[in-house]
């Protein structure tokens, strides 16, 4: 059985909080599915909607899905505290 991405929300310049929230599912379920290809794709989406060190923080994570495969989805779920939380992750 084959497993399809969940829908992407909006462009990074429109995050809410909801489409944070959906971003960080869909990155979970990237994670889940052993998809790091739609990991690497949430995690530039977010950077690009987030201040420092959010920002640089989510780029490295987004080269380690090809770097490192094997580590990003535990940096990924470092991530997730904080940007279910956006006001402490400086998102909109």
């Amino acid at each position: 059985m084959k497993h399809r991405t969940p829908t992407l929300p909006p462009p990074a310049d429109d995050l809410t909080p909801e489409t944070t929230r959906q971003l960080c599912t869909g990155g979970d379920w990237a994670c889940a599915h052993g998809d790091l290809d739609a990991l690497r794709h949430v995690a530039r989406h977010l950077a690009a909607g987030a201040v420092e060190p959010l920002h640089h923080e989510l780029l490295t994570l987004a080269e380690l899905c090809v770097r490192d495969p094997y580590r990003a989805p535990t940096v990924w779920g470092h991530l997730t505290a904080r940007l279910y939380q956006p006001a402490a992750a400086s998102l909109p």
